[in-house]
């Protein structure tokens, strides 16, 4: 609904409570459109954590870390989706 700030705090106090992998990813994913990015890499980290076959999260990941310029973790991140979607057009 366009309002970031108030999503994170709801995220925020959500994970207190009741710790998912969605959270995590939707905090991760606050965090990257504010240019965030350790913050973004550390919640999208958690939701793999939490999900070791998130195909989002891995996609993501592999966004913040293209916007760090950190290639070999954007290829590590990528290859890890690509791996669990094959036929992912996106990739």
């Amino acid at each position: 609904q366009q309002h970031p700030q108030q999503a994170l705090k709801h995220f925020l106090k959500a994970i207190e409570k009741n710790p998912t992998p969605e959270a995590y990813y939707n905090i991760g994913v606050i965090y990257s459109y504010q240019d965030r990015h350790d913050d973004a890499l550390h919640y999208l980290r958690k939701a793999i954590e939490e999900n070791p076959v998130y195909f989002s999260a891995y996609n993501n990941l592999g966004t913040v870390y293209l916007k760090l310029q950190n290639i070999p973790k954007a290829i590590e991140s990528f290859t890890a989706a690509l791996a669990l979607e094959p036929n992912n057009a996106e990739i």
